[in-house]
């Protein structure tokens, strides 16, 4: 009969050795995946999945490493170009994934100019609300319309709403000259919101409202948390305009928080104004 035999103190610490290390590495993998958490938990804007440093990263890049946007130097020529190839490679996969259309047609500075649009409401509505942003000088409107196409992605609508960025070019009727550029001849344009930088760096916007999206305008800026945080001037245009408010590199993180505040108030602009 065999002698049992009871595990020696060797091969104890033997066992000892090869599990410690497994359980050390097991226990740092979970620490790690709970900072993660918690970093992201705090990251976590007050709307939707866009975060503050990725808003702030836009607003770096848009105004403060393309340094200038214009028709009037090479440096210019090449920082319009940089922002749409920006903005068309943040759009489409692998990014948000959003199908990003464009028209080329506009030309200046011996070049060729798109206009590039994506569609972030409803799937083939007949009339749509258009929010037109400039890719030329202030880099804030883009940012906050590239966050904005984020925002969508978690605040869905039935409404038709149509982000489109062009090239500062427009002349003339505004309606006219956009619409031409991204309207389909089965559709209608219900709305028209400009958005522009330049705005006052004490308002979140300053807004110019059309006769007949005066009142409701009013009554949404006026709602608990917007309130104070936004002019509304006396005179009226013949589409909405809004510029917002500008700040500097310093303040680029108040900034970012700022505009991730706004969009809610965008959404209801697009959403509750009609032409």
């Amino acid at each position: 009969m065999s002698e049992t035999r009871e595990p020696s103190k060797v091969s104890g610490i033997k066992i000892a050795l090869a599990v410690i290390p497994a359980l050390l590495i097991v226990s740092i993998i979970i620490a790690l995946y709970l900072g993660a958490n918690e970093k992201q938990e705090k990251q976590k804007p007050r709307e939707g999945d866009v975060t503050i440093p990725e808003l702030a990263d836009f607003l770096g890049k848009l105004n403060h490493r393309i340094v200038e946007r214009s028709f009037g130097s090479d440096e210019g020529v090449r920082g319009l170009r940089q922002t749409w190839s920006m903005i068309q490679g943040t759009l489409e996969p692998p990014n948000l994934g959003y199908e990003v259309f464009k028209k080329v047609g506009d030309i200046e500075a011996g070049k060729l100019w798109p206009t590039l649009w994506v569609n972030v409401g409803a799937t083939e509505p007949k009339e749509i609300n258009v929010i037109a942003v400039p890719y030329g000088v202030s880099g804030t409107p883009v940012a906050f319309s590239l966050g904005l196409a984020e925002y969508y992605t978690m605040h869905k609508t039935k409404k038709g709403i149509r982000i489109a960025f062009y090239p500062p070019l427009l002349e003339g009727d505004p309606k006219n000259w956009i619409w031409e550029r991204i309207g389909k001849e089965e559709e209608s344009l219900e709305s028209l919101l400009i958005l522009e930088g330049g705005g006052s760096p004490l308002n979140w916007a300053d807004i110019k409202a059309t006769e007949m999206s005066a009142d409701i305008l009013e009554q949404l800026v006026s709602k608990k948390g917007w309130a104070g945080n936004f002019k509304l001037a006396d005179e009226r245009a013949g589409e909405i305009h809004v510029a917002l408010g500008e700040q500097g590199k310093s303040q680029i993180i108040n900034h970012a928080e700022r505009l991730i505040r706004m969009m809610p108030v965008m959404k209801a602009l697009l959403e509750q104004t009609g032409k």
